[in-house]
């Protein structure tokens, strides 16, 4: 965060500089035709010498320093401005990754959000094929039981089968007897 404050007073100091140029150029045309505005400043500017005396004298030179010293703090050269130029195209780019990686992060919410609703709605579907699986278990269940009472009813008791079979036994017999007469 304090690098982008950096950059964006490097531009406003950037700014103010070109501005500052340009004010001196149009006031000062020496400025524009030997570059050295330090010196066409001075030329134009400088108070007469009967009023700087003693302590004011200092206190202006310091205060002409002092802004001096602001110009020169403010002065951006060509490789700088380079760099300056450079660190913004990289805090561009940072920003733009920074925008992608935004959009994936509110994808994947997204997907993770539908992912949810899938599972809940797998959930719920599990939870009714459990329920049928468990009902046909006990239909399953309940027929089988049936079955086996029709088998029971149909076969009948032990003595009730017993009973059938001597009957058919009887039969046989009978039968057989009555061929076997009937042949001799």
């Amino acid at each position: 965060m304090s690098s982008v404050l950096n950059i964006f007073n490097l531009q406003r100091a950037q700014r103010r500089l070109k501005e500052t140029i340009t004010n001196d150029e149009l006031q000062h045309p020496a400025v524009a035709a030997d570059g050295n505005a330090d010196i066409a400043k001075g030329a134009v500017s400088a108070p007469p010498p009967e009023r700087n005396t003693g302590i004011l004298r200092s206190a202006q030179d310091d205060k002409r320093r002092a802004r001096d010293d602001r110009s020169a703090a403010l002065a951006l050269t060509s490789s700088g401005a380079r760099k300056v130029e450079t660190a913004l195209i990289a805090l561009n780019a940072c920003r733009a990754e920074s925008k992608i990686e935004n959009q994936q992060l509110s994808n994947c919410q997204a997907r993770a959000e539908a992912d949810e609703a899938a599972i809940q709605r797998l959930n719920g579907s599990l939870a009714s094929l459990n329920q049928a699986i468990t009902a046909k278990d006990k239909i399953l269940a309940r027929q089988q039981t049936e079955y086996k009472a029709e088998l029971r009813a149909a076969r009948g008791t032990f003595l009730g089968r017993l009973a059938r079979l001597t009957e058919h036994v009887a039969i046989g017999v009978g039968v057989g007897v009555a061929i076997g007469v009937a042949v001799k």
